[in-house]
């Protein structure tokens, strides 16, 4: 009887994950900038709220401007490699823009590109768009270095000609682009007044853009919109997985299965890992670390793009999640990790991870490439914290609960690294890069800062409790509760709650005061 329970339960369990998944696309899809999520998705975040500086209700958000006529022109501007030698050479990088709701000597918000491709829904469709639209502002979108189609002439993505893709020639391109692309009689972005204040904005590695460019260049950046910035760098990042755990009500029973995970993968019982690996579907992943790593892929992104349902058509992507763990029969270690491996499975199949080689490339540290491909943009990122952020997601230590394996700690991320570059130092130089932007104790005036409490990066934002951070109205820091990763820049719905459309009401007045727009 208990078997035939178990199975009916397992075809249950399946579905779950299978309308999960489903769930999940459809959220990220719905971002304003896709994030790339693979094996190192640091895609890749105050407590205190002040709002004595602006008016006490909740400002209607603007009606929704979505562009009908979608412009999908790909612009391209001249940079220099190497900002401080010119003899390198030049590379085009990408823009896009938004000129619809313009008005001469309006504000020029500069969506600052990330760790990912740019994308046309981010001018057509998104927060920024909204704030273009209420503050008759000019809206472009410009890629990062080595990102996208704004990749130099390089054979490959060996070290000697990634040596120029780091945060200061980045925050010099988006410099020199103000300064230079509005002059060009064929950039669209020639109707630009030469009074028109420009405003930074920015979600995630994109959001520490936004801020440092106001830092760093306040000569040409008036003001600053940093959504979910992971300010502050940092090697060992055990708190994302504590902040993931946070979100899961079904935590002490992931957590169970974890370790009875980990029971198996420490044994030294090699036909016991195998049989393991056999029953999660990743038999083909020699490395225990690898195959330890990727157990996390199906739940991750899950909580970092939280989104709650927005109809009664849709499931809460974290409920059906618990759902599956908590409604089981077998409340057993051994038979949560049952589970766990059956969504694991339906999640490889749903991402299209079907075969060997597929998921060899996917997960395997073996199988990185440095070769230039659809995994270019990938790699451009993971050079960057692997030289300056860390930000390498390992597993809190004992007693700690965790929901991955203890395998997965900072020598397992920096052997990836070291993989790809043998030549590169053997850790990444947070400090440098924290000494250098002052990490989450930078005032920097006229800097809107919004992050999610339910963010698994929050604790390397400027709101987080060891950053100890006051808003103030000069640099405010709003919270958005029950927000996730960059929640605050997608587009507005009719199901948003109160909290969200405070945020973005509240961003929205500072911005209208320090333009002196009533």
């Amino acid at each position: 009887m208990l078997a035939l329970s178990s199975a009916k339960y397992c075809n249950y369990s399946i579905l779950i994950f299978l309308l999960l998944i489903t769930h999940l696309s459809s959220t990220l899809e719905a971002l304003p900038l896709q994030h790339n999520i693979e094996r190192f998705d640091i895609n890749e975040f105050g407590i205190f709220e002040d709002h004595s500086f602006i008016p006490t209700f909740i400002e209607p958000q603007p009606e929704q401007k979505k562009i009908k006529n979608r412009d999908s022109t790909s612009y391209f501007f001249t940079q220099p490699i190497d900002h401080n030698d010119q003899s390198q050479g030049q590379f085009n990088q990408r823009y896009f823009v938004n000129s619809t709701f313009y008005k001469p000597g309006g504000p020029v918000f500069l969506y600052v590109g990330g760790e990912s491709a740019i994308m046309t829904s981010t001018v057509e469709y998104s927060e920024a768009s909204e704030l273009a639209a209420s503050l008759n502002g000019f809206l472009v979108i410009a890629e990062h270095r080595y990102h996208g189609e704004s990749l130099p002439n390089i054979p490959n993505m060996k070290s000697e000609n990634l040596k120029f893709l780091n945060t200061e020639q980045a925050l010099q391109d988006f410099a020199n682009f103000i300064i230079n692309a509005p002059s060009s009689s064929s950039s669209p972005l020639n109707v630009i007044s030469k009074d028109s204040k420009w405003i930074s904005i920015g979600g995630s590695y994109g959001g520490n853009l936004a801020a440092w460019l106001r830092e760093k260049f306040p000569n040409l950046i008036f003001a600053a919109y940093a959504s979910s910035a992971p300010v502050k760098a940092e090697l060992n990042f055990f708190q994302y997985d504590q902040a993931i755990a946070n979100r899961l009500p079904c935590r002490d029973l992931v957590g169970e299965s974890i370790e009875y995970i980990d029971s198996i993968l420490t044994s030294g019982n090699r036909s016991a890992i195998d049989d393991l690996k056999k029953q999660f579907g990743l038999d083909a992943i020699q490395d225990d670390k690898d195959f330890a790593s990727a157990l996390n892929d199906p739940f991750i992104p899950m909580v970092q793009y939280y989104f709650p349902p927005t109809s009664s058509s849709e499931q809460d992507s974290i409920k059906m999640f618990c759902d599956a763990f908590t409604n089981s029969p077998d409340q057993s270690p051994k038979g949560l990790t049952a589970v766990y491996a059956n969504g694991m499975k339906y999640f490889l199949q749903i991402q299209g991870y079907t075969n060997t080689d597929k998921i060899l490339k996917v997960y395997a540290t073996n199988k990185l490439s440095t070769d230039l491909g659809e995994n270019q943009d990938e790699t451009a990122w993971m050079w960057q914290y692997c030289n300056e952020f860390g930000y390498y997601q390992t597993a809190p230590q004992p007693p700690s609960l965790r929901l991955r394996s203890i395998l997965i700690d900072a020598d397992y991320y920096q052997s990836r690294c070291n993989f790809l570059w043998p030549d590169i130092p053997n850790s990444p130089d947070v400090d440098r890069i924290n000494n250098a932007y002052g990490s989450t104790n930078a005032i920097i005036s006229r800097v809107i800062y919004v992050n999610g409490d339910g963010d698994p990066w929050f604790p390397l934002t400027v709101s987080s409790n060891d950053a100890n951070r006051k808003s103030t109205p000069n640099t405010p820091i709003l919270v958005v509760k029950g927000g996730a990763h960059v929640t605050d820049l997608r587009p507005p719905t009719s199901v948003d709650w109160d909290s969200l459309k405070q945020a973005r009401s509240d961003a929205r007045n500072y911005l209208k005061t320090w333009l002196n727009i009533n």
